[in-house]
């Protein structure tokens, strides 16, 4: 990949022809999620709301669907709650779940739908704390009613558009990303933070491919998954996992999960016909807590020919979403691991810079009192002053605002106790602030260590690569 990776001119000509003639309706396109945090806006709106208003945690209770669809609608997303609800029920069956639901949240293989937001709960997802940990320097701008504040972008520590994938319709086209393991793609970014950029080869060995939480299995080869990440097009082969066994004088085929694009009433309602025309003998939904359903015909054969290509799927997909100024542009593998990096990096600037002037505001009073507590005697005799504030500030050397401080002091804190708690204050935020200057050296290795603090989410690829 490096620096010859491959541009995607066929989805970059498209996107610029259709931005040259349409341009003045792409601002109001909303329907494609950020390049940097992955999210939509109304998934962004959902999860500020669920994060900062409803107080959601991941060890809280969960609370009523309604009260999070009437918290975003109310104050952030002037739309219907049908579709809120339903941006909501997805965020729930992501590879990734930034929210975890409790009831009846239907199940996208099977299309059953989700019970209504009264009979359903959501809290949130242990994932959910690392789109909030540098919440202070979120960027923020006016709602549509001009009351409130919402993110223009969350400075989020998952690189959530590779990790939950994402569609929409940008600019008259499909815009479909697939969803990875997060494993993968940390070890992935986490070529990009050296200083020669991986090569192709190198970055085909750590993504392994697309991760669905539907499972299945990956059947498309090297070539084709090497086409989708170098130019943001392509299409890639997916099957259920199944398995095929001899029972006496039939076959059995066992279906033990879905795939990509693959519904099961549509499959269950191509096996009766099959069965109505003698191909096979039944088709049995035996699915409970785990994914299985059975088909049996005379043959291995007949199952092969006619049941197994059911069981297929090809997804074609278009890298496309929105940039820094939130235009729709389509982008490769190697664009975005370089460009979320650099974004990220940006970000731990920033939130380090933040807090070492919340830190020197701190030591600027700190330090005043610790002046105060180090001679008590003359403090006291300060304070006894027909005009305190100004004896204070005379006598300490001190400014105004830290006289007033010193002035509301209590007398607990000019004993011994006092004051070494104090030193034991003072000492802390100097150190802390010599920690983050040093950070500031070299900000990359904060993102490297920042990215492999996310192992404790690791977990088991569903999608089985097939041995190439």
């Amino acid at each position: 990949m490096g620096t010859s990776a491959i541009a995607p001119r066929a989805c970059g000509e498209l996107v610029e022809t259709y931005l040259k003639n349409y341009g003045h309706y792409v601002a109001e396109e909303r329907a494609i999620s950020s390049l940097f945090d992955g999210l939509k806006p109304v998934q962004r709106r959902i999860l500020w709301a669920a994060w900062t208003q409803l107080g959601l945690r991941p060890a809280a209770h969960s609370k009523k669907s309604a009260r999070l669809t009437g918290e975003v609608t109310g104050k952030y997303h002037p739309h219907g709650t049908a579709a809120c609800y339903e941006s909501i029920v997805k965020l729930t069956w992501q590879r990734y779940p930034m929210l975890e639901g409790k009831g009846n949240f239907g199940l996208p293989w099977a299309d059953l739908p989700a019970a209504a937001e009264r009979y359903t709960e959501v809290k949130a997802s242990t994932l959910l704390q690392e789109l909030f940990r540098d919440n202070a320097i979120t960027p923020l701008e006016d709602t549509y009613s001009g009351e409130n504040k919402e993110p223009t972008l969350l400075p989020t520590r998952l690189p959530l558009l590779l990790l939950n994938g994402s569609e929409g319709i940008a600019v008259s086209i499909l815009a479909k990303i697939p969803p990875h393991n997060l494993e993968e793609v940390v070890k992935t970014l986490l070529l990009y933070l050296r200083a020669k950029p991986p090569t192709t080869a190198q970055v085909l060995a750590t993504l392994k491919g697309p991760d669905y939480p539907e499972g299945g299995e990956l059947l498309s080869g090297l070539s084709e998954l090497k086409a989708l990440y170098e130019t943001g097009l392509g299409s890639l082969t997916y099957a259920c996992q199944y398995t095929i066994a001899t029972d006496g004088k039939d076959a059995k085929l066992t279906v033990t999960s879905g795939c990509p694009n693959w519904s099961l009433n549509s499959f269950l309602s191509r096996c009766v016909k099959l069965q109505a025309e003698g191909k096979i003998k039944w088709a049995n939904n035996e699915s409970h807590q785990d994914f299985r359903v059975s088909v049996c015909a005379k043959s291995k054969e007949a199952l092969n020919s006619f049941v197994v290509p059911l069981l297929t799927r090809k997804v074609h997909y278009t890298w496309i979403a929105l940039d820094a100024k939130r235009q729709p542009k389509a982008f490769t593998l190697h664009t975005y691991c370089q460009q979320w990096v650099g974004w990220r990096i940006e970000v731990v600037e920033k939130r380090i810079r933040h807090e070492l002037a919340s830190i020197d505001q701190r030591l600027f009073v700190e330090r005043a009192k610790l002046k105060a507590l180090r001679n008590p005697a003359k403090t006291v005799k300060l304070l006894q002053n027909a005009n305190p504030l100004s004896s204070v500030m005379a006598g300490l050397q001190i400014d105004k605002e830290q006289a007033e401080v010193i002035l509301g002091m209590s007398l607990r804190s000019l004993t011994p106790a006092g004051k070494a708690a104090q030193e034991k204050q003072v000492g802390g935020l100097t150190q802390r602030k010599a920690r983050l200057k040093e950070q500031l050296t070299d900000i990359p290795k904060v993102v490297k260590h920042e990215l492999i603090e996310l192992k404790t989410y690791f977990d088991d690829r569903r999608t089985l690569i097939k041995t190439h």
